[in-house]
């Protein structure tokens, strides 16, 4: 079965300790959750391993910090039960900063060991380049994400 996209969906939600983000329609026995977590506070905010109301594991693909007071914590969930799912985003402690969020479902994706490299680095380009992976198994699926600090900004 080839990797397809689903559904997906995102927020930003500014000043808040958490936020929540619901799949527009129930997620599909069998499936693949990907999520992302970006947030800004001052001192640089500590992103939480986020859950939802199917009460899924999630698994963090990496962790990285954009600049000084920016993070991304991206996470996954393979195999996922199926139903009506809303995620739950969390910073540490009572602080609150500018959070964006996003909810992703793939199907086709493998059930078991569907990551097995990432790359990941840090930068000030309007070009961002993470560096090479390559899948070893098939129906893996590759994704990136982005994170960035400061004004709208034009990325290629």
């Amino acid at each position: 079965m080839a990797i397809a996209l689903v559904q997906s969906t995102s927020k930003q939600h500014n000043g808040v300790n958490n936020t929540t983000l619901a799949f527009t329609s129930n997620v599909t026995a069998g499936n693949f959750i990907y999520v992302a977590h970006s947030a800004w506070r001052g001192g640089g905010p500590t992103i939480q391993v986020p859950t939802d109301t199917l009460g899924h594991t999630y698994t963090q693909v990496v962790a990285q910090q954009a600049q000084s007071e920016t993070r991304l914590k991206p996470f996954y969930v393979a195999n996922i039960s199926g139903g009506a799912n809303t995620v739950t985003f969390d910073l540490d402690g009572t602080a609150t900063g500018d959070n964006s969020v996003m909810v992703s479902e793939f199907s086709g994706v493998a059930t078991t060991t569907p990551l097995d490299s990432t790359a990941a680095t840090t930068g000030t380009s309007t070009t961002p380049a993470s560096g090479n992976v390559a899948p070893a198994e098939n129906n893996e699926i590759l994704i990136a994400s982005l994170a960035w600090t400061g004004n709208d900004a034009t990325i290629t």
